[in-house]
């Protein structure tokens, strides 16, 4: 009976090895497909379809900022949360504005102003700006607001 031993063990290690490998391919298989899969639909998101004529609407929320107060971190649970922030970065408004200008999709410049928060003169003179560049590519802008305060004015 010694002598069978060895055999014996030898067979199910070796059934066992095997069993391994066939789980650890099946296992990798499946991985590999969600990541390509992940992959293929982020890459084939494409970009957003904006009709022609149309208007661009920025609603700045808060204060304008050239830098989010906090870490990105704290920032996104907040946001996670249902807390959101209440600031809007100056680059966010300033690249989007740029942008529309180009774009001969976009016709107009829509500000709602209804909750925006306080921003500094510097901030404000570099809004304007990409304001002014819009309008001298021809394009109309439009302030709205329910009601204006001092720093929405």
């Amino acid at each position: 009976m010694d002598a069978m031993q060895p055999g014996r063990v030898g067979i199910v290690r070796r059934t066992w090895r095997g069993l391994d490998a066939t789980r650890r391919f099946a296992l990798n298989v499946i991985f590999f497909g969600i990541v390509i899969g992940l992959i293929i639909a982020v890459g084939s998101g494409g970009k957003p379809s904006v009709p022609k004529g149309c208007a661009l609407v920025l609603k700045p929320v808060g204060s304008i900022v050239e830098q989010l107060d906090g870490n990105a971190v704290d920032r996104a649970r907040a946001e996670l949360l249902g807390g959101g922030s209440d600031q809007t970065l100056l680059k966010d408004l300033v690249d989007a504005v740029d942008s529309a200008r180009e774009d001969k999709r976009v016709k107009a410049l829509v500000l709602d102003l209804g909750s925006m928060g306080g921003a500094g003169m510097t901030k404000l003179e570099d809004l304007k700006a990409a304001i002014e560049r819009f309008k001298k590519s021809g394009k109309k802008v439009i302030a709205t607001s329910d009601a204006y305060d001092q720093y929405g004015y």
